[in-house]
């Protein structure tokens, strides 16, 4: 009887149609399809949603490409689908689980799509960058869930029954209000599309994107909105035309009945996105169902599921994966860093997760080198990871790999306005640390064109006062200076008019004390970097003893008696 409870057990943990049911997977570089239907409408399910990123990219305002391909699960039953339905009312639905994006989807109707694209079309206004308000981001939701994508075009801007119902028999809400409404109002109700909210925002986006009086200047208006100017202010702005004039309008188009849908003529290369396809095992199916668990928040589900799947093959970097990022979701900081490790220990290709595991190792006080190895390894997963190349230039810096720093800076992808500052101002400094002056000026002139935020201002003050400093006099920087480091106990500061002296006592390999002579600069043209807590006071004569790395340039020709000339000290 035990034994047969115990089987039981098992078969219980994961429902019978995922342990029979055969999986196959496809991949493009946007998606990644499981499916538990036939390979060939897997096939036009992937093509689907190929050429609706192709729209998205090629005849919309929205664009963006998320760190890791968008995953589709597509069931083949209602059967299979119920176990992992979201809601109620879902037919198919969008999850934003981490470390990715979910399209889940019962079927293959028209229905299913539409709602898909919906879903889709709000990760594509968040990837843009673009702040709408509610009415915009639902509205536009709804006009781009018609897309019926084509061999040769994508039509967009098919009428949707209900909402055309809701228009003819609810009152209508009024301009300012349809545009004020926010996700704590009655009006509004995400798993209820139904209603005069979604029917006048679909109605309105429709014919601001789509009529021939509208779509000219939708661009603008779209840009406004987000820049935080009201619907009232953005139209009479774009278009010369109050909300009351638009509402007038907006009458006019449902009432001639003649609304405008629109087709795109797209380039569209099926061979470019042409996926691979792999049947997977049992082992795979089930974690990939585990990940959708966890991402729809059903955590206790999915952790039961993660035990279950670690007892049968633990040392699976994408099951380690998967666990990290569980923790993470319970703000376990410390399991999500020890999983992350295991994972890439174990040859983990997932780039988003390399990056999350250097903020977690450098949140964690880690040296430097160990946020570092998975940055590398992301950037080389992934050479367009913008955020991920520019926390590895900028902790390279701090690592003082200069020229490694400077390789991996300038091979930003994209450099957006919030990315600037650090970007340019960390190549100025890489680029001085190198003795390249002149590009050190130029980079900081850039960095200077983006700074807002005050601390910012502050970095790139500093970083000027820094280039000048070391500009001229006898111990000015020279392109390709070769830096070395020394430990030891600063003795002796030796002040001249014609340029002072520290003297450091060092211990040799064999215990001997040797002092070195080394020319002190201006105050401004050193470093000083206090990982003690300490402070550093120096003036003429002996000095109170003080253990200090110094960072030095090696003399030059010319420069006699001195070892060097001190360009940082750490304390």
């Amino acid at each position: 009887m035990r034994w047969v409870l115990f089987i039981l057990l098992v078969f219980l943990a994961f429902p019978a149609s995922s342990l029979a049911t055969q999986w196959t997977r496809l991949v493009t570089p946007d998606f990644e399809l499981y499916t538990s239907v036939d390979e060939r409408q897997g096939r036009e399910a992937m093509e689907h949603f190929e050429r609706v990123h192709n729209f998205f990219q090629k005849a919309s305002p929205l664009r963006g490409t998320p760190a890791l391909p968008v995953r589709i699960v597509q069931f083949s039953s209602e059967a299979e689908f119920s176990r992992y339905r979201a809601n109620a009312r879902s037919d198919s639905y969008f999850a934003a689980g981490l470390p990715r994006y979910y399209i889940v989807m019962s079927d293959l109707s028209d229905r299913a799509y539409g709602t898909a694209i919906h879903e889709y079309t709000h990760l594509a206004i968040q990837l843009s960058g673009l702040r709408v308000p509610l009415w915009v981001n639902e509205g536009w939701a709804e006009v781009n869930s018609t897309l019926r994508p084509s061999k040769k075009e994508t039509a967009v801007g098919d009428l949707i029954p209900e909402h055309l119902r809701s228009l003819e028999q609810d009152k209508w809400l009024d301009f300012e209000t349809l545009t004020t409404v926010d996700h704590s109002s009655p009006i509004y109700n995400e798993a209820n599309r139904a209603g005069i909210f979604y029917a006048q925002s679909w109605a309105l986006m429709h014919m601001l994107y789509l009529s021939p009086d509208y779509q000219s200047g939708f661009g603008k208006f779209i840009l406004a909105i987000s820049s935080g100017q009201t619907a009232e202010q953005a139209c009479r702005a774009v278009w010369g035309k109050s909300g009351a004039d638009v509402f007038k309008d907006l009458k006019s188009y449902f009432d001639r009945k003649q609304l405008y849908g629109r087709a795109f003529e797209l380039k569209f290369d099926t061979k470019t996105v042409e996926p691979s396809v792999s049947k997977i095992s049992d082992f795979d199916s089930r974690l990939v169902l585990a990940d959708l668990l966890a991402a729809i928040n059903r955590k206790a589900e999915a952790k039961a599921a993660y035990d279950q799947l670690n007892a049968e093959q633990p040392g699976r970097a994408d099951l380690a994966e998967s666990i990290g990022y569980l923790a993470l979701s319970n703000r376990d900081l410390a399991g999500g860093r020890a999983e992350f490790e295991k994972a890439f220990d174990e040859g983990s290709t997932n780039p988003l997760m390399c990056f999350e595991l250097a903020g977690l190792e450098s949140a964690a006080g880690q040296p430097l080198e160990r946020a570092i190895a998975p940055l590398e390894r992301a950037v080389k997963l992934k050479p367009d990871f913008a955020d991920a190349r520019l926390q590895l230039g900028k902790s390279l810096v701090a690592a003082r790999r200069f020229p490694e720093a400077i390789t991996d800076l300038l091979a930003m992808p994209d450099v957006k306005p919030d990315r600037a500052p650090p970007l340019f101002c960390s190549l100025a400094y890489a680029y001085l640390e190198t003795g390249d002056l002149s590009a050190a000026r130029q980079n900081l002139d850039t960095c200077r064109k983006w700074v807002k935020q005050e601390r910012d201002i502050k970095m790139a003050d500093s970083l000027s006062k820094l280039i000048n400093a070391r500009s001229s006099g006898p111990a000015m920087e020279h392109t390709g200076e070769r830096r070395e480091m020394v430990q030891g106990v600063i003795r002796q500061v030796d002040c001249a008019a014609a340029g002072s002296r520290m003297v450091l006592e060092t211990q040799g390999k064999d215990g001997s004390v040797k002092p070195m002579t080394f020319f002190l600069p201006s105050a401004q043209a050193v470093e000083l970097n206090a990982t003690s807590g300490s402070t550093l006071l120096l003036s003429c004569g002996p000095q109170k003893p003080i253990r200090v790395t110094l960072e030095f340039a090696p003399a030059p020709e010319g420069m006699t008696a001195v070892d060097g000339a001190v360009r940082r000290i750490e304390f």
